[in-house]
């Protein structure tokens, strides 16, 4: 019995191009999805290391534990709460002729 040495070749044919295509969608989409996803994977590590702890190593929180939890989140609702300044409208400029220079 031969024993096959290595992928067959439609793989191989297929594997750089696909190699290529990984690499090329993470060297530019994975810091977009980094900048986009940062502060909200760091809003979220307190709570789940109090949910891991209680879980996993059986520890209670403390009251302070709690509360700093809940300073997260209320952080985290006030900054994605709408804002203000983003619903006004710019004055537009008039272009009329009516402008004269200064």
């Amino acid at each position: 019995m031969k024993e096959s040495a290595g992928p067959s070749g439609s793989v191989a044919r297929l594997a750089a191009p696909a190699c290529i295509a990984v690499g090329a969608l993470f060297h530019y989409l994975g810091p977009a999805f980094a900048v986009l996803l940062f502060a909200r994977m760091l809003s979220i590590l307190p709570a789940s290391a109090t949910v891991i702890g209680l879980v996993v190593l059986a520890q209670l929180p403390t009251v302070h534990d709690l509360f700093g939890v809940a300073l997260v989140a209320v952080a985290v609702a006030i900054h994605q709460q709408p804002s203000l300044h983003t619903d006004r409208e710019e004055p537009k400029c008039s272009t009329s002729g009516s402008a004269r220079p200064v």
